[in-house]
């Protein structure tokens, strides 16, 4: 945290590649700090647990993209293209675990809005 509150405006990152499994603090606390001081700021989760829950949970924090680490660099590559380019991205699983994660009817309709915005890997291929 010090070091980006250090840091310049013109050096400031564009994206946070976030390891959900960190010390001293985990990355849910992180990205919760980070989104809230930085706002703009676009964050990647890298976990070894891809678990609907944590998908959901990191998507209400704001995230932009979940990648488990055990992909591959084609993968990583992808999708720091793709939030740089256009602020998110998720796969098709990825956007089943999200569904199955929102309860309410309310929630599916808000987020089914929020992610029909973006284009997804399928759709700029």
């Amino acid at each position: 945290m010090e070091s980006l509150e250090n840091t310049s405006p013109n050096d400031f990152p564009d994206i946070a590649l976030v390891d959900v499994q960190m010390q001293p603090m985990n990355g849910f606390e992180l990205v919760e700090i980070l989104k809230e001081k930085y706002p703009d700021l676009k964050i990647i989760i890298l976990s070894s647990h891809y678990k609907t829950t944590i998908l959901g949970y990191m998507v209400k924090l704001g995230v932009s993209a979940f990648l488990p680490k055990n992909s591959n660099r084609n993968a990583f590559m992808e999708a720091i293209t793709m939030v740089y380019k256009n602020g998110i991205f998720f796969t098709p699983e990825d956007h089943q675990m999200i569904f199955s994660y929102m309860n309410s009817p309310t929630k599916k309709e808000l987020f089914l809005k929020w992610t029909m915005s973006f284009p997804t890997a399928k759709k700029m291929s």
